[in-house]
């Protein structure tokens, strides 16, 4: 049997959303709270937002909550190229969508890859960065 916090963080649906960003679509999880800071999880390599079911709704309560498929990944269309930029550029865009203020931005592996870059790119739009495996 999984742990009891597991399973209950795994019974929070989130509201799935997208937004277009340079003729693309991008998906995202949201567990809304606007009035509270944002966090968004940044998926690694070859995964998607899913990924953050389990943990992403413990914060629900404390902050406005999302995860984003970056593109070729998930729920978010493909692309033909891709660069380091142009993800930081989707993380801004979730940032947008969901109506963040003051926002952490969680990265994993190749997600904090594209953490850092969104930060360095946009200072204004992310507060912190929380790197993890990266």
């Amino acid at each position: 049997m999984p742990p009891a916090w597991f399973s209950k963080y795994l019974n929070y649906q989130p509201n799935v959303g997208c937004f277009e960003l340079e003729d693309t679509s991008i998906s995202y999880r949201h567990w809304p709270n606007k009035e509270k800071p944002g966090l968004l999880f940044v998926h690694g390599h070859a995964a998607h937002a899913r990924w953050w079911d389990f943990i992403a709704p413990a914060f629900k309560d404390s902050h406005n909550v999302a995860a984003i498929d970056l593109s070729g990944s998930g729920d978010s269309a493909h692309r033909r190229t891709y660069s380091t930029a142009l993800f930081a550029r989707e993380i801004i865009g979730c940032i947008d969508a969901s109506e963040m203020k003051s926002t952490t931005v969680v990265g994993h592996s190749f997600g904090g890859t594209i953490t850092r870059t969104a930060a360095y790119m946009y200072p204004e739009k992310i507060r912190a960065i929380v790197l993890a495996d990266s």
